[in-house]
This record gives structure tokens, C-alpha cells and sequence, in this order.
């Protein structure tokens, strides 16, 4: 039987990537989730933390015995060339 972790982190430099990380991994992990922003809170908030969900963009300092778990984003096929028609559309507005 897998182990469960009781509370994870959530790391990246900015809030609104926190919160992006943070509602993914709210819709797979049901306990107790920490918030923490790359840069300014410190190492020491991680203690009882058994992951640290990171987006592979970011820099996290290894945090001793913890687990980290990069997200990587990826642009889904066809992403690219439906923005820039979208930005070209707002361009055209103006």
C-alpha cells in the first residue's frame, strides 16, 4: 500500500504561480498544502513537508530529504498560432 504524504508544498517566485501550481495539485492531493514563494520565505517553513511541488521553470534550493516534483508546462499543439491570432484580432480592435 502507497504511502501518503500528510502535507506537501507548493513553490514558485511569484503568487499567482503559487497559485497556478497550487490549484493542480489541489485537484490530486487532499491534505495539507504549504505555500511557498521561492525567494522570500525560508527553507525552514518545509519541515514537515514531505514534497515540494515546483514548476520545472523555477529554482528551488534542495530542501535536505524532501522530495521535489517538478511540473513542466508545455504549449499544447496549435496553442502558439491560436494567441497570436488572438493578439492580432485585439490589434485590430484598437
Amino acid at each position: 500500500m502507497p504511502i501518503v504524504p500528510r502535507s506537501v508544498a507548493v513553490a514558485a517566485p511569484t503568487s499567482s504561480g503559487l497559485q497556478q501550481i497550487g490549484n493542480i495539485v489541489r485537484q490530486y492531493f487532499g491534505g495539507r498544502i504549504v505555500e511557498f514563494q521561492i525567494g522570500d520565505s525560508d527553507l525552514s517553513e518545509l519541515g514537515d513537508v514531505s514534497a515540494v511541488v515546483v514548476s520545472n521553470a523555477a529554482e528551488f534550493p534542495a530542501a535536505g530529504d524532501t522530495q521535489v516534483i517538478p511540473i513542466q508546462w508545455e504549449i499544447a499543439d496549435g496553442f502558439g498560432a491560436y494567441l497570436l491570432a488572438q493578439g492580432d484580432r485585439l490589434g485590430q480592435r484598437l
